[in-house]
Protein backbone atom coordinates (compact mmCIF):
# COMPACT_ATOMS: atom_id res chain seq x y z
CA UNK A 1 0.00 0.00 0.00
CA UNK A 2 1.67 3.08 -1.00
CA UNK A 3 1.38 6.54 1.12
CA UNK A 4 -1.54 8.24 -0.58
CA UNK A 5 -3.28 4.96 -0.35
CA UNK A 6 -2.70 4.73 3.28
CA UNK A 7 -3.44 8.31 3.37
CA UNK A 8 -6.91 7.56 2.06
CA UNK A 9 -7.45 4.51 4.26
CA UNK A 10 -6.71 6.42 7.67
CA UNK A 11 -9.06 9.23 6.79
CA UNK A 12 -11.88 6.55 5.95
CA UNK A 13 -11.51 5.13 9.05
CA UNK A 14 -11.47 8.11 11.34
CA UNK A 15 -14.31 9.78 9.36
CA UNK A 16 -16.36 6.33 9.43
CA UNK A 17 -16.26 6.62 13.21
CA UNK A 18 -16.05 10.16 14.19
CA UNK A 19 -17.98 11.67 11.65
CA UNK A 20 -15.62 14.36 11.84
CA UNK A 21 -14.40 15.62 8.63
CA UNK A 22 -12.00 18.22 10.10
CA UNK A 23 -10.25 15.91 12.74
CA UNK A 24 -9.94 13.30 10.15
CA UNK A 25 -7.91 15.44 7.37
CA UNK A 26 -5.46 16.27 10.40
CA UNK A 27 -5.42 13.14 12.04
CA UNK A 28 -4.83 10.79 8.50
CA UNK A 29 -1.25 12.16 8.59
CA UNK A 30 -0.46 11.15 12.39
CA UNK A 31 0.90 7.68 12.48
CA UNK A 32 -1.13 4.99 14.58
CA UNK A 33 -0.04 5.13 17.87
CA UNK A 34 -0.41 8.73 17.44
CA UNK A 35 -4.25 8.07 16.52
CA UNK A 36 -4.54 5.60 19.09
CA UNK A 37 -3.15 7.82 21.89
CA UNK A 38 -5.46 10.80 20.54
CA UNK A 39 -8.56 9.16 19.39
CA UNK A 40 -8.75 5.64 21.03
CA UNK A 41 -8.73 4.50 17.26
CA UNK A 42 -6.66 1.72 16.38
CA UNK A 43 -6.36 1.72 12.47
CA UNK A 44 -5.52 -2.00 12.89
CA UNK A 45 -8.68 -2.74 14.30
CA UNK A 46 -11.01 -1.65 11.10
CA UNK A 47 -8.58 -2.53 8.01
CA UNK A 48 -10.77 -5.48 6.64
CA UNK A 49 -13.91 -3.74 7.73
CA UNK A 50 -16.28 -1.71 5.68
CA UNK A 51 -15.32 1.01 8.15
CA UNK A 52 -12.44 1.37 5.70
CA UNK A 53 -14.29 2.14 2.75
CA UNK A 54 -15.32 6.15 2.28
CA UNK A 55 -19.16 6.42 2.57
CA UNK A 56 -20.99 9.15 1.31
CA UNK A 57 -20.42 12.10 3.23
CA UNK A 58 -23.45 14.00 4.51
CA UNK A 59 -24.17 16.77 6.92
CA UNK A 60 -27.02 13.97 7.85
CA UNK A 61 -24.81 11.35 7.92
CA UNK A 62 -22.41 13.72 10.25
CA UNK A 63 -25.24 14.57 12.58
CA UNK A 64 -25.88 10.67 13.18
CA UNK A 65 -22.51 9.45 13.72
CA UNK A 66 -22.28 12.61 16.39
CA UNK A 67 -25.79 11.66 17.72
CA UNK A 68 -24.82 8.23 18.20
CA UNK A 69 -21.90 8.95 19.42
CA UNK A 70 -23.98 11.06 22.29
CA UNK A 71 -26.32 8.14 22.92
CA UNK A 72 -23.45 5.19 23.54
CA UNK A 73 -21.54 7.83 26.00
CA UNK A 74 -24.91 8.78 27.71
CA UNK A 75 -25.58 5.01 27.41
CA UNK A 76 -22.02 3.99 29.36
CA UNK A 77 -22.70 6.49 32.18
CA UNK A 78 -26.06 5.98 32.90
CA UNK A 79 -24.78 2.47 33.61
CA UNK A 80 -22.07 2.78 35.87
CA UNK A 81 -19.20 3.73 33.71
CA UNK A 82 -16.91 6.78 34.54
CA UNK A 83 -17.36 9.85 32.54
CA UNK A 84 -13.51 9.37 31.51
CA UNK A 85 -14.11 5.51 30.40
CA UNK A 86 -16.99 6.74 28.75
CA UNK A 87 -15.30 9.17 26.31
CA UNK A 88 -13.27 6.29 24.79
CA UNK A 89 -16.54 4.26 24.73
CA UNK A 90 -18.53 6.23 22.58
CA UNK A 91 -17.17 4.78 19.21
CA UNK A 92 -17.77 1.28 20.64
CA UNK A 93 -20.81 -1.04 19.56
CA UNK A 94 -23.53 -1.19 22.26
CA UNK A 95 -22.45 -5.07 22.35
CA UNK A 96 -19.00 -3.71 23.40
CA UNK A 97 -20.09 -1.28 26.15
CA UNK A 98 -22.17 -4.05 27.57
CA UNK A 99 -19.62 -6.31 27.67
CA UNK A 100 -17.42 -3.22 29.30
CA UNK A 101 -20.65 -2.79 32.05
CA UNK A 102 -20.41 -6.81 33.34
CA UNK A 103 -16.45 -6.01 33.25
CA UNK A 104 -16.80 -3.61 35.68
CA UNK A 105 -19.16 -5.43 38.06
CA UNK A 106 -16.35 -7.78 38.62
CA UNK A 107 -14.76 -5.61 40.32
CA UNK A 108 -17.46 -4.55 42.30
CA UNK A 109 -16.47 -7.27 45.36
CA UNK A 110 -14.99 -5.65 48.44
CA UNK A 111 -13.21 -8.97 49.45
CA UNK A 112 -9.67 -8.72 49.02
CA UNK A 113 -8.46 -12.98 48.36
CA UNK A 114 -10.21 -14.70 46.00
CA UNK A 115 -12.01 -18.06 46.13
CA UNK A 116 -11.35 -20.52 43.87
CA UNK A 117 -15.37 -20.21 42.75
CA UNK A 118 -14.26 -16.63 41.54
CA UNK A 119 -11.27 -17.75 40.07
CA UNK A 120 -12.91 -20.28 37.93
CA UNK A 121 -15.56 -17.83 37.00
CA UNK A 122 -13.42 -15.41 35.71
CA UNK A 123 -11.41 -17.68 33.85
CA UNK A 124 -14.61 -19.15 32.35
CA UNK A 125 -15.68 -15.91 31.57
CA UNK A 126 -11.97 -14.68 29.97
CA UNK A 127 -12.38 -18.08 27.85
CA UNK A 128 -15.67 -16.78 26.50
CA UNK A 129 -14.51 -13.51 25.27
CA UNK A 130 -11.53 -15.34 23.47
CA UNK A 131 -13.83 -17.57 21.91
CA UNK A 132 -15.83 -14.87 20.55
CA UNK A 133 -12.80 -12.52 20.21
CA UNK A 134 -14.45 -9.36 21.59
CA UNK A 135 -13.29 -8.40 24.87
CA UNK A 136 -14.10 -5.40 27.38
CA UNK A 137 -12.95 -2.18 25.27
CA UNK A 138 -11.30 -1.06 28.86
CA UNK A 139 -9.72 -3.97 28.95
CA UNK A 140 -7.85 -4.00 25.31
CA UNK A 141 -7.01 -0.27 26.41
CA UNK A 142 -5.05 -1.12 29.56
CA UNK A 143 -3.50 -3.82 27.95
CA UNK A 144 -2.13 -1.81 24.59
CA UNK A 145 -1.16 0.88 27.14
CA UNK A 146 0.78 -1.57 28.93
CA UNK A 147 2.42 -2.45 25.62
CA UNK A 148 3.32 1.13 24.55
CA UNK A 149 4.67 2.16 28.24
CA UNK A 150 6.97 -1.16 27.16
CA UNK A 151 7.85 0.04 24.00
CA UNK A 152 6.26 -3.40 22.31
CA UNK A 153 3.75 -3.67 19.33
CA UNK A 154 0.04 -2.03 20.76
CA UNK A 155 -1.28 -5.75 20.04
CA UNK A 156 1.29 -7.60 21.14
CA UNK A 157 0.76 -10.40 23.89
CA UNK A 158 2.73 -9.23 26.79
CA UNK A 159 -0.26 -6.58 27.98
CA UNK A 160 -3.40 -8.86 27.31
CA UNK A 161 -0.95 -11.35 29.69
CA UNK A 162 -0.68 -8.97 32.44
CA UNK A 163 -4.28 -8.06 32.29
CA UNK A 164 -5.70 -11.84 31.91
CA UNK A 165 -3.74 -12.18 35.45
CA UNK A 166 -4.61 -9.00 37.06
CA UNK A 167 -8.53 -9.97 35.83
CA UNK A 168 -7.75 -13.72 37.46
CA UNK A 169 -6.17 -13.09 40.38
CA UNK A 170 -6.52 -10.38 43.45
CA UNK A 171 -3.08 -8.69 41.78
CA UNK A 172 -2.67 -4.74 40.85
CA UNK A 173 -0.84 -4.45 37.73
CA UNK A 174 1.58 -2.97 38.93
CA UNK A 175 2.79 -6.10 41.29
CA UNK A 176 1.86 -8.07 38.02
CA UNK A 177 4.45 -6.18 35.42
CA UNK A 178 7.51 -6.78 38.56
CA UNK A 179 6.28 -10.70 38.66
CA UNK A 180 6.50 -10.82 34.91
CA UNK A 181 9.09 -9.64 32.60
CA UNK A 182 8.78 -8.90 28.68
CA UNK A 183 10.83 -10.42 26.08
CA UNK A 184 11.32 -7.78 24.46
CA UNK A 185 12.11 -9.79 21.50
CA UNK A 186 8.94 -11.14 20.75
CA UNK A 187 6.57 -9.34 22.94
CA UNK A 188 5.81 -12.53 25.67
CA UNK A 189 5.73 -12.47 28.86
CA UNK A 190 8.77 -13.98 30.41
CA UNK A 191 7.38 -16.77 33.20
CA UNK A 192 9.75 -16.63 36.57
CA UNK A 193 12.15 -20.49 36.84
CA UNK A 194 11.75 -22.07 39.78
CA UNK A 195 14.79 -24.18 40.64
CA UNK A 196 14.39 -26.98 42.37
CA UNK A 197 16.03 -28.19 45.28
CA UNK A 198 18.04 -31.47 45.02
Amino acid sequence: MNRAERLKLKYAIIVNITGDSKLSNKAKHWGEIKIYKELNIYIGDYIKTRKSKLKPYTNNYRKRLLKSADNKYNYAVKRGVSEENAEILKYQTYKAIDLQIKYQMFFKSKHKRFTNTEKNLRKNEWKAWSEEDIYPPMLVHQARQINLKNNLDINDSYGFGIMFYYFTTNKSIASLQEQFKVDLNTGRIIYPTVSRLR
